[in-house]
């Protein structure tokens, strides 16, 4: 599985990737919730969904980002799979990081 996470990475993309959209929740309008799409035309449908929920680590021992991808048929919606998106996020930001770890932005300038 990782391998293959690492060759869809680097491979061309030819589907289609909205801007990522989402709402703040919680107390105090502190967390967040994500959700980002990929539909590459003929092939099933991506929905990557994060929340982002700072109190989460010292009120309910859980991490402060927790997400999951799903997938669906793209003739007829039916859902394919649920994954948990740790993993495939960490392989994400790894493989897009520089030869010293850092994440490049704009430029390949190293984000802080």
């Amino acid at each position: 599985m990782i391998v293959r996470l690492q060759e869809a990475f680097t491979a061309p993309d030819k589907g289609v990737s909205p801007a990522r959209d989402g709402f703040l929740r919680g107390p105090d309008n502190t967390a967040i919730v994500e959700w980002m799409p990929h539909h590459d035309p003929g092939r099933p449908i991506t929905i990557k969904t994060v929340a982002y929920t700072p109190s989460n680590p010292s009120t309910f021992q859980l991490p402060t980002t927790i997400g999951s991808l799903t997938r669906y048929d793209d003739v007829t919606g039916r859902l394919l799979a649920v994954c948990d998106g740790i993993l495939p996020t960490a392989i994400r930001v790894r493989h897009r990081a520089g030869p010293r770890g850092f994440l490049r932005g704009p430029g390949g300038l190293p984000r802080h």
